[in-house]
């Protein structure tokens, strides 16, 4: 029997390893900017300025699933913004459920309550997109859930389809839950866009009533430039 010994050079394996993980880089930045592309694609632009974000009556409906792909499978890190000049990492954000949500309800036969089994679909729309410049743009996206619609500004890098910021606009609970058709029960936040694409957010909860005015950062997050707090918290 022969014998063969190979020997492996220490900086030709590590060159071999650092290669790799550019490749793997490389193409994960690729699938990125594709599935951005292919997202960006599906909003329609909107004229400034705008003070009620339910006016967007775009009905087109993208699907969920590549969306939290590129939300969270394609992302180094989670989005961020500026309260001075500190900025912060937002947790105000998830997935969006992609299966329908199951439950039971009734209806009247013959005057009687009969309980049957049923499902919610969730509805994701592409509201629409605003060019900030600078490389970026802000996705509008509302999904109407089974008890709560709730309106979110995407801030994305348009070269590279990186995430960078976000700012929950529109946040209210359904009067009925899983028939979004008949109305809120409570509105929590809200939002107006400006004709010099300053966004003022105002929000109305556990009795602390606040005001923040946004721009974008040059080097392309949300930033809180101006904010007023009133009431004390309760829960």
């Amino acid at each position: 029997m022969v014998k063969f010994t190979v020997k492996i050079n220490g900086m030709a394996m590590g060159m071999f390893f650092i290669l790799m993980l550019t490749n793997g880089i490389i193409y994960a930045q690729s699938a990125r900017q594709q599935e951005f592309n292919k997202l960006l694609s599906s909003y329609p632009e909107v004229e400034l300025p705008f003070d009620d974000l339910l006016s967007l009556k775009s009905q087109t409906i993208i699907d969920a699933k590549p969306l939290n792909v590129l939300l969270f499978g394609y992302q180094d890190e989670r989005a961020k913004h500026y309260v001075k000049d500190t900025l912060y990492r937002i947790t105000s954000y998830g997935k969006v459920s992609e299966e329908p949500f199951e439950f039971t309800a009734v209806k009247r036969v013959q005057g009687k309550g009969v309980w049957y089994d049923t499902a919610f679909n969730i509805n994701v729309y592409a509201l629409g997109k605003i060019e900030f410049g600078n490389d970026h743009v802000g996705l509008i996206t509302r999904v109407v859930d089974f008890m709560t619609d709730y309106i979110d500004i995407y801030l994305f890098e348009k070269s590279t389809g990186k995430l960078k910021s976000l700012i929950n606009a529109f946040e209210a609970t359904h009067a009925r839950n899983g028939y979004p058709e008949e109305g809120y029960e409570e509105i929590y936040n809200t939002t107006r866009i400006l004709a010099n694409q300053q966004i003022e957010w105002h929000q109305e909860r556990y009795n602390v009533t606040t005001d923040r005015l946004f721009d974008v950062s040059p080097d392309g997050y949300f930033r809180v430039i101006d904010q007023k707090i009133e009431g004390e918290f309760e829960y």
